[in-house]
């Protein structure tokens, strides 16, 4: 057998642990919403509800998780209007 050929040395992309995760999240959710519409109608309903929560308490509001994850009012931290 003849001797391979010198190979092109791999040119590797270096990526922030933080936006490989992201990365892998986003690709997961897309694929998992494709199997179950459900989770994407919950995850576009889990945004709608962080943002009216950002939008009525601006610097105030607590940070927000990434996930998706609906905040629900507590008599403590609830406006007027969400305890009626």
């Amino acid at each position: 057998m003849p001797p391979s050929e010198p190979r092109e040395p791999a040119i590797i992309a270096v990526v922030e642990q933080c936006e490989l995760r992201a990365e892998f999240a986003r690709r997961l959710a897309v694929m998992y919403g494709t199997e179950v519409p459900a989770y994407t109608t919950l995850l576009d309903v889990s945004h709608e509800a962080n943002r009216d929560v950002l939008s009525a308490r601006g610097a105030n509001a607590e940070r927000l998780g990434t996930s998706g994850e609906i905040e629900t009012p507590t008599p403590a931290t609830a406006t007027e209007g969400q305890l009626q």
